[in-house]
């Protein structure tokens, strides 16, 4: 038999999975947990990996918490790694990755990052409107 068509059914089979685990969990915890009961029921032990770590990419931003805009405070007008990284709740070397690539509009100043309160504002308002 062909690789591509057995590759073929396998996703629809994964992807079928994944739509169905989607319409019932609540969480990433849920979905992994309602996967291993969907493989078990359905006797397909050797597909949990594959599922769930379809599950996980699929569903993970879906389930990831949402970061509230806050107003900082007026007085500050500038934030460091470490300011943005509390408050987006993300890790400093993925503020500093962003900010490299432009997702997050910084600069330089001498060896540290510096973003504007507004354009740390338009960010966040970026990712709100694209988490929904």
């Amino acid at each position: 038999m062909n690789i591509a068509i057995l590759e073929k059914a396998l996703d629809s089979v994964v992807d079928e999975a994944v739509s169905e685990i989607a319409n019932q969990a609540r969480s990433l915890n849920e979905a992994l947990e309602l996967t291993r009961k969907m493989i078990w029921i359905n006797s397909n032990p050797a597909l949990i990996g594959l599922v769930q770590t379809q599950v996980i990419f699929r569903l993970g931003e879906e389930f990831r918490p949402k970061p509230k805009l806050v107003e900082p405070e007026p007085e500050i007008m500038t934030f460091d790694v470490e300011d943005i990284a509390k408050r987006l709740k993300i890790s400093k070397e993925t503020v500093k990755k962003r900010l490299r690539n432009g997702e997050i509009e910084g600069y330089r100043q001498g060896h540290h990052w510096r973003v504007h309160r507004d354009k740390l504002l338009d960010y966040e308002r970026r990712l709100m409107g694209a988490s929904g």
